[in-house]
């Protein structure tokens, strides 16, 4: 059973949170609320042994339940185009891409973002 923490956050429309399995930490991530009804989620990150589907969908379950009980109409992510397996994880989950640009790292190295969205109501 994982459980989950809020850890305090310097942002005060910022949740983060760490997922525990026991004493072990299985994944982190933040919800970003925004005052427009939206939730964006950030900075996820699951520990390599703890990166399944079955897990993406429980932490994505339980995002879709706090942005519900905080009134948002919709949730977001933003993720790197060539990350294939995460993207087909969250369309799975009912995201639909609705955007992607181009961004461009400290050297040049340019990279391809695509907004996911998903619709709470």
């Amino acid at each position: 059973e994982m459980v989950y923490r809020q850890i305090p956050s310097e942002e005060n429309n910022s949740l983060r949170y760490q997922v525990l399995d026991g004493p072990r930490e299985a994944a982190v991530f933040s919800c970003v609320l925004h005052e427009a009804g939206g939730c964006d989620i950030q900075d996820l990150t699951l520990q390599p042994e703890y990166d399944t589907y079955e897990n993406l969908d429980r932490i994505l379950e339980f995002i879709r339940y706090k942005a519900l009980v905080c009134a948002k109409d919709a949730v977001y992510v933003r993720l790197d185009a060539r990350n294939y397996t995460r993207l087909e994880q969250f369309k799975k989950f009912g995201f639909y891409q609705i955007d992607q640009y181009i961004t461009y790292g400290n050297y040049g190295q340019e990279s391809c973002v695509c907004v996911l969205k998903y619709l709470l109501r």
